[in-house]
């Protein structure tokens, strides 16, 4: 199990898992983020990775409204995905743009 608490952006859970460690050959679970596995054990150990919550007015009436640009590579997907986004929305909504440019300034 990884010391180091992180956010998973995969849980696999009832999962027969073989470990390859002597001291704890199998798993029921584990958790990957950034490609990695951050964790592993059984359901309980690797709930803890697992940060699913939503605003619930936010997430239940404007969900459908917002564009998410996390991970755009490059200007052209950023206007691909603006302009759908701006065809589905409704007349008088804003299309609002949640997550952020990449670090690197160099593409837009």
């Amino acid at each position: 199990m990884s010391a180091h608490p992180e956010t998973a952006e995969l849980l696999v859970r009832n999962a027969r898992i073989t470990t390859l460690d002597a001291a704890r050959p199998a798993a029921s679970a584990l958790a990957v983020a950034d490609g990695r596995i951050v964790g592993i054990g059984d359901e309980r150990e690797v709930e803890r990775f697992n940060d699913s919550h939503t605003h619930v007015i936010r997430g239940g009436l404007q969900y459908l409204l917002e564009l998410r640009w996390d991970g755009v590579e490059s200007l052209t997907d950023a206007l691909r995905l603006l302009a759908a986004q701006a065809a589905r929305t409704p007349p008088g909504h804003w299309v609002r743009v949640v997550g952020g440019l990449p670090a690197d300034p160099c593409w837009w």
